[in-house]
């Protein structure tokens, strides 16, 4: 459960290994061939605020474009969530094995994004910061992903006529992490997540919990599947014992003054509690 929290560390253990994935790649033809394979596995760049990391992008567009048999090594990819950075629009359409996606922090407002819709149909994992974005365009993406397994999302905004999507389906889905700006938020997205359907979820993080009508309406098969859940900013005031039949797990941030006596009211005994 480590990837709903600490996805700095994504990151740093990628740039740690790095050197040792280019000295084997050096050794000799043989390791050459392996050491390919496990050099373009994956690629990190997450800010667009350096002059170094404009060169990384462009740079390895570049690469993708001249040798595009490497595109087709890359399995997760992390990159900043900008809608005028052409390489990134590159990098994307010439990974199209990609199984993770990884965008953490917000560019320039998202109000156009016309690349973010080559994302390859192969993914199983999307994590995305997307503040500014319009939700016709969250939408469209979730619709044309439909093989995820891990979704994490935060920093929404205002869903504006939430009951005109279809439903949202997600047939393979194990981990979602959705997290609200506002609580006059999460009840304009009600609509679109009451209908969701999401038959293998087992584990979720958000703070729905805020809101009496979102933690009532959400649905209750999913409620009752859920072994581990992760309660953010004191999302777990209106959710009750008795819709999760199944929890194990349950990590939230707890105050000093809290006992279990007094959680017991929104969650049973039996579970292991991991506070923070």
């Amino acid at each position: 459960m480590g990837i709903l929290y600490f996805k700095d560390l994504q990151a740093q253990a990628y740039f740690s290994v790095l050197p040792l994935r280019r000295t084997i790649v050096e050794v000799c033809q043989l390791w050459h061939k392996i050491g390919t394979k496990l050099l373009y596995a994956s690629f990190h760049c997450t800010t667009l605020e350096s002059e170094e990391s404009s060169y990384r992008l462009a740079a390895f567009a570049h690469v993708l474009v001249a040798r595009p048999h490497l595109g087709r090594l890359v399995k997760r990819l992390a990159l900043p969530w900008s809608p005028t950075v052409t390489d990134i629009e590159l990098i994307i359409r010439h990974c199209p094995n990609a199984i993770i996606f990884s965008s953490l922090w917000a560019g320039l407002p998202a109000l156009s994004l016309p690349w973010v819709r080559s994302l390859p149909e192969s993914l199983r994992g999307l994590e995305a910061n997307v503040g500014g974005m319009e939700v016709a365009e969250i939408m469209r993406i979730l619709f044309t992903l439909p093989n995820l397994e891990l979704l994490r999302m935060w920093n929404f905004g205002k869903a504006e006529g939430p009951s005109r999507y279809p439903r949202l389906r997600f047939p393979a889905l194990r981990v979602l992490f959705l997290l609200f700006d506002t609580p006059k938020t999460i009840k304009s997205w009600v609509p679109i997540l009451s209908n969701m359907d999401a038959p293998k979820l087992t584990a979720l993080c958000t703070d729905i919990g805020k809101l009496s009508c979102a933690a009532s309406s959400f649905p209750r098969d999913i409620w009752e599947r859920i072994t581990y859940l992760a309660a953010r900013e004191k999302g777990y005031r209106y959710i009750r014992h008795t819709y999760l039949l199944n929890l194990k797990h349950l990590h939230l941030p707890v105050e000093e003054n809290h006992t279990l006596q007094k959680l017991g009211v929104h969650f049973c005994y039996g579970c292991t509690y991991l506070p923070e």
